[in-house]
């Protein structure tokens, strides 16, 4: 995304011409390309998860991440579960999400890796979530996050036609 904002600025720069007048400031746009260390990607393997649970426990790092993301979704109560469902499908790859579990523990012969214990990437999900509804809780993303990794199977054959939202239920 922030390369394609830079590429649209060089575009929009080039494409007017250079004014004379120098009461008229026609500066380019602020270069927004990050640093080397910020790079938005999906999570698709330990190396990265490892990596990103390393970055977040630098405030500035975090601060960066908190403000990029912050445009993923808007404010509002009872908008918590659906920004959560934007979040996890913006840093985590779904084929990642199928060897994840919350306590590590699994059916099959292997172990999975227990997302629990990322306690940095944990808490800048939480705060996130709670930064577009108030009433978001700690537990309640514990709660999203157990329930998306016992469907991570079924969410991989997804076929992204529609986004990801929490289910309507209807009281009669």
């Amino acid at each position: 995304m922030i390369q394609k904002l830079t590429s649209i600025d060089s575009k929009v720069d080039k494409s007017f011409p250079k004014n004379k007048n120098p009461r008229i400031n026609t500066a380019p746009l602020k270069d927004i390309s990050a640093p080397d260390k910020f790079v938005l990607k999906p999570i698709k393997n330990i190396r990265d998860l490892e990596e990103l649970e390393q970055l977040l426990s630098d405030n500035d790092y975090k601060q960066q991440l908190k403000t990029t993301h912050s445009l993923i979704c808007s404010s509002g109560l009872g908008t918590g579960t659906n920004c959560a469902y934007r979040l996890v499908d913006i840093l985590f790859a779904r084929n990642f999400m199928v060897g994840c579990s919350w306590s590590g523990g699994s059916r099959e012969e292997y172990a999975k890796i227990a997302l629990k214990n990322y306690k940095n990437i944990l808490n800048f999900f939480s705060e996130m979530i709670n930064h577009w509804d108030s009433s978001f809780t700690q537990e309640d993303t514990e709660n999203f996050f157990k329930t998306i990794l016992k469907n991570s199977k079924k969410r991989t054959t997804a076929k992204y036609l529609r986004a990801s939202k929490k289910k309507k239920t209807y009281v009669c």
